[in-house]
């Protein structure tokens, strides 16, 4: 099995990724996109939203360091929050419609957690018996690092490659390709105002 090494700093990004999806063996590989000055970025994200009128914001981005990773998995499985369990018990139903219909060999998460639902939609593709790519993206990467190593000890032929950043930075430096199905099975939506989901979109 790969062992996970530090990405090397000489190397683009974008190559280290095309290059670990290349290749067709199973392993785990943990990328901190660090695109971006996450202070400033924070600074302008901050600014704005306590800047805008009439409704002032801040991004739900900053709920999720590690700490606001361990609160919110604990939040969801109060018997009080139901969407995790509709959500859970919906995916289950159509998992195998889906995997069937789309066929894919690599599965892109945005905003993965903990991967608990995942699995679901994993087993359909048939993790268990062939080589199947999963992508998680997250901006908390102990919580990537927890769940993408929880994931390998259940499924020995699956090939992670844990993204550590924003949405925007993780599908820029992703390849091409035609047979990836994307997932954002969050109830992040919510947070969204209507016109930051259309632009999500």
């Amino acid at each position: 099995m790969r062992m996970q090494v530090p990405a090397d700093v000489h190397q683009p990004i974008p190559r280290e990724v095309s290059r670990f999806l290349a290749d067709a063996a199973p392993g785990r590989r943990l990328l901190d996109l660090g695109r971006s000055d996450s202070a400033e970025r924070m600074r302008r994200d901050v600014l704005e939203g306590l800047s805008a009128h009439p409704q002032k914001w801040v991004s739900p981005t900053y709920f999720y360091d590690a700490r606001g990773s361990q609160l919110y998995e604990r939040i969801t499985g109060l018997e009080e929050y139901y969407p995790t369990r509709l959500e859970a018990e919906l995916l289950r139903r159509i998992a195998p419609e889906v995997a069937k219909a789309v066929g894919a060999a690599e599965i892109v998460e945005l905003g993965s957690g903990s991967s608990t639902k995942t699995r679901t939609l994993l087993e359909a593709a048939g993790v268990d018996g062939r080589v199947v790519t999963y992508v998680p993206i997250d901006v908390s990467r102990s919580i990537v690092d927890a769940s993408t190593q929880r994931l390998q000890e259940a499924y020995p032929l699956l090939k992670v490659l844990g993204l550590i950043g924003q949405y925007d930075e993780a599908l820029e430096v992703l390849p091409p390709a035609t047979n990836r199905l994307f997932l954002f099975l969050g109830g992040t939506l919510g947070n969204f105002t209507p016109e930051v989901q259309a632009a999500f979109f």
